[in-house]
């Protein structure tokens, strides 16, 4: 059987760091309390009694607070915000004029607390409100209120719409519930601890690749040294002979000559 040898780089090393997973993200239920709720009127408010106001008056469910519930993503629930009471001068000769249609916003707070980091997030729904004209005692509507939702981005990808019913009066000296709905859309993502884990933030995976790069580092220059140290000595040359070191030189006879 063939055995393949993976010789550890600087580089390979950083890139097999770099590619290690990181904490596993799991959603989790999401506690979700209205703490507290109120409708708001502006300052030129047209609702009231008398002269160019019109009769219609905002209450809270007070007693109701807080609620909380426990969401998965998708789920909801819906809690009675309060009421509206539709209640004009005149009884069943009761009119609305022209000037009593003007100036009818109204916002919606809900005052939130779950999870951080949004525990005490304040959310204002507005609304638009239309009144028609003329006598009460018909079958027609002569007051109506719309409301806008609002979606609420939280944590690592958590999000949360908060909404109110729709309001129709066709009657004097009626009232109508104020129902709000709450949906998680989606949970946020936390790091899976196991059991009873709470939400941490994942490392940074960078300053830990630097680190195990220096290690492998480290451990290459060790191993370097180590077998540097164990290895076979060479044997030191031995001096080479005198002849072969000195070249011999040639003698250069010279010939007598006679006197």
């Amino acid at each position: 059987m063939a055995v393949t040898i993976t010789r550890w780089t600087p580089v390979a090393a950083l890139a097999a760091l770099l590619a290690l997973p990181g904490p596993v993200p799991m959603a989790a239920p999401v506690p979700v309390a209205v703490q507290e709720a109120a409708f708001v009127l502006p300052a030129d408010s047209g609702y009231g009694m008398g002269n160019n106001r019109l009769g219609v008056t905002f209450h809270v469910a007070g007693a109701a607070m807080p609620r909380t519930s426990l969401l998965d993503a998708g789920q909801s629930f819906t809690f009675r915000f309060g009421w509206l009471a539709l209640s004009e001068e005149g009884n069943n000769n009761a009119t609305i004029t022209d000037a009593e249609t003007r100036h009818l916003g109204v916002q919606a707070l809900f005052d939130l607390g779950f999870g951080a980091p949004l525990a005490g997030e304040q959310v204002l729904l507005d609304g638009t409100a239309t009144a028609r004209p003329g006598p009460l005692r018909d079958p027609a509507v002569d007051y109506e209120l719309h409301w806008d939702d609002a979606v609420l981005d939280f944590g690592r990808g958590g999000r949360l719409a908060l909404s109110l019913g729709d309001v129709f009066f066709t009657a004097n000296d009626t009232a109508q519930d104020q129902f709000a709905t709450v949906t998680l859309l989606q949970a946020p993502q936390v790091p899976d601890n196991g059991p009873g884990g709470s939400p941490v933030e994942e490392p940074d995976l960078l300053p830990l690749a630097l680190l195990g790069l220096g290690a492998v580092g480290l451990v290459g220059w060790w191993h370097r040294r180590a077998a540097g140290r164990a290895g076979t000595l060479r044997p030191l040359p031995t001096a080479a002979p005198a002849e072969d070191r000195f070249p011999r030189i040639p003698r250069i006879r010279r010939r007598a000559t006679a006197g």
